[in-house]
């Protein structure tokens, strides 16, 4: 199973993206035929955990505080990568961004304060910042256009996520993105290791998914792989596999509208 249990818009969540500019920032290309690439490559492993890890930890932040504590989006942005960081180390799975300015949307401030941004904006970057930190650095260029809310991630600091793995790191699992072409039951997956890897499902192009790799994939030419559910990771591995955001538009929603137990 993939993540099709995740909801479909048109800009990109943490999991079941759909690419719907096809390309993003840079441009799409075809892999070049580099077979004897992974066969040469000396792997890292990446430990273990201990054991696996059922339950699942939520947190939910108030857009406000992109309006109360700083004055300029460069720092809002720094603010939202350090959010993003706290919660990789706290291994949070789920970050809900609730809108706590209604009275503001309602007009009872004085409305020489009101800006777009004070009515919804915040909202909106700091779920888009969250997202874009979320994301492995090797599929940014896909997931994500060019957006106002980006124009400084250049402060933003590395998670170093469990999922955000270097090339030459191994894990049993990897995040990646359907390319275009394939067969009739077969699809192509970029997962950051400078070669495609081959899943036996036909898939949409520019849709995130996970995938589980066999160790013998190592030695491989032409690696294949399994398409999982995006917890599985944590549930049956015990790796932290990265959080979603989910917008809330009052504190009551924040209990109320989860999908998590």
């Amino acid at each position: 199973m993939w993540h099709d249990n995740r909801q479909d818009k048109q800009w990109p969540g943490p999991r079941g993206w759909k690419n719907k500019n096809q390309g993003g920032w840079g441009k799409s290309s075809k892999k070049w035929d580099n077979s004897e690439y992974l066969s040469e490559l000396k792997f890292e492993d990446v430990p273990r955990p201990k054991k696996p890890r059922k339950y699942t930890v939520s947190i939910a932040v108030p857009a406000s505080i992109l309006e109360e504590t700083c004055l300029k989006d460069e720092l809002r942005t720094y603010v939202v990568g350090q959010i993003a960081r706290a919660a990789v180390i706290y291994s949070i799975d789920e970050i809900v961004v609730y809108d706590d300015m209604c009275s503001q949307k309602r007009g009872t401030t004085n409305a020489a304060h009101v800006t777009p941004k004070s009515a919804g904006d915040f909202l909106e970057m700091m779920r888009t910042l969250l997202e874009y930190q979320e994301c492995p650095q090797y599929l940014r260029k896909h997931l994500f256009q060019y957006n106002a809310y980006l124009r400084s991630v250049g402060v933003l600091n590395a998670l170093n996520s469990p999922h955000h793995l270097r090339f030459n790191q191994w894990c049993e699992y990897r995040e990646g993105i359907v390319m275009e072409g394939g067969g009739k039951n077969l699809s192509y997956v970029d997962v950051g290791l400078g070669v495609d890897v081959s899943v036996d499902h036909k898939l949409k192009p520019g849709l995130r998914v996970t995938l589980k790799m066999p160790p013998e994939t190592k030695e491989m030419k032409k690696p294949y792989g399994v398409v999982v559910s995006p917890d599985e990771p944590r549930e049956k591995a015990g790796y932290y596999w990265g959080y979603t955001v989910r917008v809330a538009h009052s504190l009551s929603e924040v209990q109320y509208f989860t999908s998590w137990n």
